[in-house]
């Protein structure tokens, strides 16, 4: 592949992309990319697949499939918002990721994050205010590293235990639910 431009989909805001079956959006291997997701625009699953997170980038990410799924990679993920609608999604990503949005975890679903070795930092790292509402459940390890860096905060809306290291670069923690 060639550093040629192949983006031939651009999902703009407002636009849903809901796979309940067959490979990754993305058509090709990473760097490359066949689709482009724009703020705004969201990712749904809604059929038995494990999405292609490593080295990729999302708007908005939902996982609505009543299922297990577990996603793995060793490069880095970027996304908007990370919500759980079914199921159970666990990140087992050793390269960790960037969330610019919130995180929403619905009744009845969960989050795990849990990566498979090395300690891996997971950072809210969003431009405006950021939440994260746990109404079903959320688990983590002790190598799962969190990280906030977001001058404009972190607003927490239910109690949350973070097993791994947390660090502050930049903004406010609200613990206030």
């Amino acid at each position: 592949m060639s550093g040629s431009s192949i983006n031939s989909v651009i999902f703009q805001n407002g636009s849903l992309y809901a796979q309940s079956s067959g490979s990754h959006p993305f058509g090709v291997t990473t760097p490359y990319t066949v689709v482009i997701f724009q703020a705004g625009s969201r990712f749904r699953i809604d059929g038995p697949i494990a999405p292609q997170l490593t080295g990729r980038t999302y708007a908005d990410f939902e996982m609505n499939y009543p299922t297990s799924i577990t996603v793995s990679g060793s490069s880095a993920f970027g996304m908007d918002s990370l919500i759980v609608s079914k199921g159970t999604l666990t990140l087992n990503m050793t390269g960790g990721g960037s969330i610019r949005g919130g995180i929403r975890v619905e009744p009845g679903a969960a989050l795990d994050v849990n990566p498979s070795s090395g300690t891996p930092t997971y950072t809210l790292a969003g431009a405006t205010p950021q939440s994260i509402s746990i109404a079903g459940s959320f688990g983590n390890t002790p190598n799962a590293a969190f990280a906030v860096n977001n001058a404009s905060g972190l607003h927490l809306l239910t109690d949350l235990t973070i097993a791994g290291p947390l660090s502050f670069t930049a903004g406010v923690l609200d613990a206030g639910a």
